[in-house]
């Protein structure tokens, strides 16, 4: 553990991106959490995002966003890259994301 804490203070002064691996249930969420709080974007959102466990169409409107009927007409709903600005966003079961969505995001982080 002291390791793992010692390789969060390192990382945490470093403004970079953070690749988590591991099974489920080992505490990545809290890992990425800590890191955040850590680092120099804890006054930001920390913002989670699922890329499992629904349509396609769903997660691109839950990461990109999506404009939905309402009553006197369309309504903007932001996506979590938007709510994440300014903090951390944790994409969750990221190797489940669809083909298509993986290179759009990876053309949106460019």
């Amino acid at each position: 553990m002291r390791q793992v804490y010692e390789q969060i203070a390192r990382v945490a002064r470093a403004n970079t991106t953070v690749l988590i691996r591991g099974e489920s249930g080992t505490g990545k969420e809290l890992l990425a959490r800590t890191l955040h709080l850590s680092g120099p974007q804890r006054h930001g959102p920390f913002v989670v995002a699922s890329c499992s466990g629904a349509k396609p169409l769903q997660i691109e409107a839950d990461i990109f966003g999506a404009e939905i009927a309402g009553k006197e007409g369309p309504v903007r709903r932001e996506g979590k890259l938007f709510l994440a600005d300014g903090g951390t966003l944790l994409l969750q079961d990221i190797e489940f994301l669809p083909l298509d969505l993986q290179s759009r995001l990876v053309r949106f982080l460019r």
